[in-house]
């Protein structure tokens, strides 16, 4: 009996210890991710006048995707508004789409901008390190691209 449950514990303390090396937890920085955003931006040898340059840029393309993100949400409710109503109109439910997607479109090439001013504030080395690394990865794009990631209210 005492054997069992001996073996038990182990069993346990094993699975534990092998779930917690498998998510990471105890390498340095980038919690097994791949290489941080720290741990890049040291790769690219930025310097301090660049990293400032990039953290003002960083932040105002934050406010400004803030700010595309939540024009978005406004219309995903006004389009579930129009679906879930009475007097479902299909030429309201049209106008809509179409302003969802020239919305979507927008905060597209927001991105696309904010990845040009990116560039131009690194060197050559730097820009050719940065774009290798992707633009999924470097812009954070690659939540879009994942399956199931759409718009789940339109039936």
């Amino acid at each position: 009996m005492k054997i069992s449950k001996s073996i038990s514990v182990f069993m346990v303390l094993f699975l534990m210890t092998s779930v917690t090396l498998a998510q990471g937890f105890f390498r340095d920085g980038d919690r097994g991710r791949g290489m941080g955003q720290a741990a890049f931006h040291e790769s690219l040898n930025l310097t301090a006048e660049q990293s400032a340059k990039l953290e003002v840029l960083r932040t105002a393309h934050q406010k400004k995707m803030i700010d595309l993100r939540a024009d978005i949400q406004k219309i995903r409710l006004e389009k579930r508004e129009i679906i879930n109503s009475e007097n479902f109109e299909t030429s309201k439910l049209r106008s809509v789409e179409e302003k969802l997607m020239k919305s979507m479109n927008n905060l597209h090439l927001t991105r696309i901008d904010h990845q040009q001013d990116l560039l131009k504030i690194l060197n050559k080395d730097q820009q050719k390190k940065w774009l290798s690394k992707g633009p999924k990865e470097n812009m954070k794009m690659g939540k879009m691209d994942r399956p199931g990631r759409g718009n789940r209210n339109c039936r």
